[in-house]
């Protein structure tokens, strides 16, 4: 396992990663004190912090992760990919800001997300923006 984003092929590692619920593997990438910006009103710092949202997140939502796009260089990588969310449970009033979806159903959200490397290439920042509606198929 790599311990930074060196190469498209970490990064893909990660987000599958991500998509398993390997939440020591994917949070291996992360420098100790990281910040992930999830929204202007969510943001998390350090690691079992990440950890411990994922896996409650979790509980009521899988997620797996769609990349399109992976542009890597010494200080940043950005990636453009589909956050596809699988509800586990009914949600007829939406979801987290999500659309309302049933289990069996995908909320699909186009994101890119913009990850600021440190000199180790661990992740020391995590900002995820949108790339278009959500929507449920």
């Amino acid at each position: 396992m790599a311990e930074g984003f060196h190469t498209k092929a970490d990064v893909l590692e990660y987000a599958q990663a991500m998509s398993d619920d390997q939440y020591d593997k994917f949070t291996a990438y992360y420098s100790p004190d990281i910040q992930l910006k999830l929204s202007s009103q969510l943001q998390l710092r350090g690691r079992q912090a990440i950890k411990e949202y994922f896996q409650k997140v979790r509980e009521d939502m899988g997620e797996r992760l769609d990349v399109a796009l992976v542009v890597l260089d010494d200080n940043a990588c950005v990636v453009r990919e589909v956050a596809n969310y699988l509800p586990k449970k009914d949600f007829s009033e939406g979801w987290n800001g999500l659309p309302p979806a049933r289990v069996g159903q995908t909320i699909k959200i186009p994101i890119i997300v913009i990850y600021t490397l440190q000199e180790d290439r661990k992740v020391a920042e995590i900002e995820i923006l949108p790339d278009g509606a959500p929507h449920v198929v």
